[in-house]
């Protein structure tokens, strides 16, 4: 049995799960910025599959799929205190508690989760191996 078999954990199954609700959370997000009349943020569509697209990675590479994720949630908080969507001169930022929380915070865990559950596996394979 190899140390991934071993190390029967919540941690894949948990990040799986947070992964998908950050996906879901990052389509409103995208949507509250498409309301922007100028349509300065029509690329953002291109940003919506990465979080599916970073839970395949994190299937088959834990490690790299978790990095992905923790950089697209911090990139995503941010894009959000830099860029505003709206009419000109509306406050940047105005939803960021909103991010963090529903969009930023999921990815981060799910990132996180894929990269402690790759060290723990890390850690049963050397202890197996002495």
């Amino acid at each position: 049995m190899n140390a991934a078999g071993q190390a029967k954990s919540y941690l894949p199954k948990a990040a799986l799960y947070f992964g998908i609700i950050g996906a879901v959370s990052l389509l409103f997000f995208n949507l509250i910025f498409q309301e922007d009349w100028t349509q300065r943020f029509t690329w953002l569509w291109f940003v919506v599959p990465l979080p599916v697209i970073f839970l395949i990675i994190a299937g088959k590479f834990r490690f790299i799929g978790g990095l992905l994720m923790v950089l697209l949630a911090i990139s995503i908080t941010f894009f959000d205190i830099f860029a505003f969507p709206g009419n000109p001169g509306q406050i940047a930022g105005r939803g960021i508690g909103y991010t963090i929380a529903f969009v930023s915070l999921p990815l981060l865990l799910s990132g996180l989760f894929y990269i402690i559950y790759h060290c723990k596996v890390i850690k049963i394979s050397r202890k197996r191996d002495k």
